[in-house]
């Protein structure tokens, strides 16, 4: 049944002009596609029906919405994109926005971070502080009703949020690499508290000038910024 599937997949993606592609990837675009909010029907269908312009249409959804210059072709770059560590939250939500729209509705915002290091907590006032020089943005650190809750959660975490009023996180983590840390996007509502839980099994570090995927500097700015 799986070979049949890959077979499928790789006619469609042949017709779709990819550059040569391998099984591996076919089997990986269509999970990520599916992921992250890009695909929306059911793969079996669309297969069977050669519904080659589905499959285009959401590779180039997805090369929009990062900038990558594309016409719908998968091709290396795109490829490589898709491999990267990432936010473990939809780019695309179930309603078809963009979840980069949401903001927060003030621009002073407060935040804690629970069972940190000092070594931790400093890494993570500079990424807030370069968060606040490059827009309009202040943080504050402060354990009484801040509006960001920072925790590290793992693989095989409650998802019950340290947030008691707010639902809790159906989002999961899958072990080191891939999917590295996700949030709450910010909402107009009075008292919202955005979550944002860090991956506790990575092999993070406190360097901010190496650009290995476990920067903690880097990737606490990557989630600031939609919880932002």
């Amino acid at each position: 049944m799986w070979l049949a599937r890959v077979i499928a997949l790789s006619a469609c993606f042949i017709t779709a002009r990819c550059i040569n592609p391998t099984d591996e990837n076919y089997a990986h675009t269509i999970d990520y596609l599916q992921k992250y909010g890009y695909l929306t029907e059911d793969v079996d269908a669309f297969l069977a029906q050669r519904r080659n312009d589905v499959l285009r249409n959401a590779i180039e959804e997805f090369q929009r919405y990062y900038g990558l210059p594309g016409d719908g072709t998968l091709d290396n770059q795109t490829l490589q994109l898709m491999r990267k560590p990432r936010c473990g939250f939809q780019d695309i939500l179930k309603h078809g926005t963009r979840a980069s729209l949401s903001k927060w509705p003030k621009t002073h915002l407060t935040w804690v971070f629970y069972v940190v290091t000092q070594g931790e907590l400093n890494t993570v006032l500079s990424a807030f502080d370069l968060w606040s020089q490059h827009s309009a943005l202040m943080f504050e650190r402060s354990e009484t009703n801040p509006d960001i809750i920072i925790s590290w959660r793992t693989l095989h975490y409650d998802n019950t949020n340290i947030n008691v009023n707010g639902p809790n996180c159906s989002a999961k983590f899958d072990g080191p690499g891939n999917v590295l840390a996700h949030a709450y996007f910010p909402t107009d509502e009075t008292g919202f508290v955005s979550e944002v839980h860090v991956d506790g099994d990575e092999p993070w570090h406190r360097n901010p000038m190496r650009i290995a995927h476990g920067t903690l500097t880097c990737k606490h700015l990557s989630r600031v910024a939609p919880a932002c």
